[in-house]
């Protein structure tokens, strides 16, 4: 691995390459590739395809980037995009057909226009399955209605723009991880089954599979589930038990549940190569939203804040579900997954080249390392009067490369939090 000096070199994530970037540095030495030189244009996609084998994040010169005219730059289309196909088909229930297309959403409001909306869905959908825990624990009843509630109204919002309830889904309380936890695994496995193409009705089941993938926890010893600090292998082990538990609350409730949605909960802990729990089941018998769920759960724990342990940032989620892609994780989905949340998702603080800092706001589509920003941060990391910056400009001329991001930040850096500038702002 090289020494990364040059301040103007990008960290991204391979899946972020693009046409046209120059990667100067691998997150190996180049002298464990085959490469006969150290730093290289992507001129094709097969230029792509040999980074990607070798490296896992790689860190491009903004300065050398091969200019792009614009009738190019409109042809080139997401690397989510050109596989999407496959992808779909790998998730597609074995009955189904393989010519099933998949649907385009295009985004109908801004994210900024939907901010207003989300931050009270995520009020009340938070409200709401803090009671629906709260009846699982003490009647071992599972308001099903109230369940809908929130996912049909969460489906409107992230339809019309996900990355307003993706913001929300980054303002946290420690105290109330398995809430939150269960709602924004809810969200991010709708805004994943968005992302994929699924038809409306099977995002609202796979929304519903996430809210209540951990409903078997409220039966835990609450001693265990509140501990301050790591469990013991046999405190594991008993929690180890929510899976089965519940299944056992969903399969057999008076008002009806989708099976899929029991079957999630049994199973989101089990793994591709058969060393999950709680049943070491073979990835062949594993559901296809099993599976979505499986890596949509594993990644909003690994970015959550703990008593025991601080979250992961972004970045680092998203290489250890890549680096377990095809053992714990469906590897053409965790691709897609990655895609999907991208390198600057909805919410992260970002410093810029130049120095100045701000939070992504909205993601743009066509060209994922551009996001729209909110400038709360100058050089020196004073406070300014948030501001609006569209990095795409960057593509035609408007903006400099220095506006380009050099890197994310977490929540609290420079005194920034994120959940200060929902209501003022929007």
């Amino acid at each position: 691995m090289q020494n990364k000096s040059n301040k103007n070199l990008i960290q991204i994530h391979v899946s972020q390459l693009k046409l046209g970037m120059y990667v100067s540095e691998l997150d190996i030495s180049w002298l464990e590739t085959d490469f006969a030189v150290q730093g290289m244009p992507m001129n094709s996609q097969k230029d792509i395809d040999a980074i990607a084998h070798y490296a896992t994040h790689v860190w491009i010169d903004p300065l050398k980037q091969v200019t792009l005219g614009l009738t190019q730059l409109k042809s080139i289309h997401p690397v989510g995009q050109l596989q999407q196909t496959s992808a779909l088909k790998s998730i597609s229930p074995p009955q189904q057909s393989e010519k099933k297309s998949c649907k385009d959403y295009p985004k109908i409001n801004s994210a900024v226009e939907e901010h207003s909306t989300a931050k009270v869905l995520y009020s009340q959908g938070k409200t709401a399955i803090k009671n629906i825990l709260t009846k699982v624990s003490e009647r071992n009843e599972v308001a099903i209605e109230d369940a809908r509630g929130i996912v049909n109204g969460c489906m409107e919002s992230i339809i019309k723009n996900p990355d307003a309830l993706m913001w929300m889904s980054k303002i946290r309380e420690q105290d109330e991880y398995t809430a939150e936890h269960c709602l924004n695994v809810c969200i991010l496995a709708m805004v994943f089954g968005r992302h994929l193409g699924l038809s409306e009705k099977e995002i609202v089941r796979l929304g519903l599979c996430g809210l209540l993938h951990d409903v078997g926890k409220m039966k835990m010893p609450n001693e265990i589930l509140n501990k301050p600090e790591k469990l013991s292998a046999s405190e594991y082990d008993i929690i180890k038990q929510h899976t089965l538990t519940g299944y056992e609350l969903l399969a057999g409730s008076a008002n009806f549940i989708p099976p899929i949605v029991a079957e999630v909960a049994k199973s989101h802990h089990e793994h591709m190569n058969g060393q999950g729990y709680p049943f070491k089941v073979a990835a062949g018998n594993l559901d296809p939203m099993v599976r979505m769920i499986s890596l949509v759960d594993a990644y909003d724990a690994m970015t959550s804040d703990r008593c025991y342990s601080k979250g992961k940032s972004n970045t680092e989620a998203l290489k250890l579900i890549y680096e377990n892609k095809g053992k714990q994780f469906d590897e053409e989905l965790a691709l897609e997954f990655i895609r999907c949340v991208g390198i600057y998702p909805a919410g992260t603080i970002v410093q810029l080249i130049n120095g100045d800092v701000g939070v992504v706001i909205e993601i743009n589509q066509q060209y994922r390392h551009l996001p729209r920003l909110l400038m709360v941060r100058d050089s020196n990391g004073e406070v300014v009067n948030p501001y609006y910056l569209n990095l795409i400009e960057i593509e035609f001329g408007d903006l400099s490369n220095q506006h380009l991001i050099r890197c994310t930040l977490k929540n609290g850096a420079f005194g920034i939090d994120v959940s200060a500038y929902v209501s003022p702002v929007f």
